[in-house]
């Protein structure tokens, strides 16, 4: 239960945060800017927050499609890591789009 609210918290500071970068690229009137920035963000945050699920998913249907033996079909930590790496790329990515819309 402690970390259901843990994440639930998590995932809404990033939209606090996600928000706050929308609203300084609207304010700084970069307008050719908001299409990007909302495809990074409404990408990074569910893959952030779904990041296990998405790991087993891809897993699974791995599993189907090629091997003969199926087994568990949990994620290593390898590729749950690297689902939270490419999210917070991704993230970076928006948060960098309103950083730029700020200081240029």
């Amino acid at each position: 239960m402690r970390q259901r609210k843990k994440d639930v918290i998590f995932v809404i500071l990033l939209a606090v945060t996600a928000a706050v970068g929308l609203a300084v690229i609207i304010l700084e009137r970069e307008f050719s800017m908001i299409p990007y920035y909302i495809v990074f963000s409404l990408f990074s945050i569910p893959s952030l927050y779904f990041n296990y699920s998405l790991s087993k998913r891809a897993v699974q249907s791995h599993i189907f499609l090629y091997e003969k033996n199926p087994g568990d079909g949990e994620p290593t930590g390898y590729i749950l890591f690297r689902g939270k790496i490419f999210g917070w790329a991704v993230y970076l990515v928006a948060l960098g789009l309103a950083l730029f819309a700020l200081f240029r």
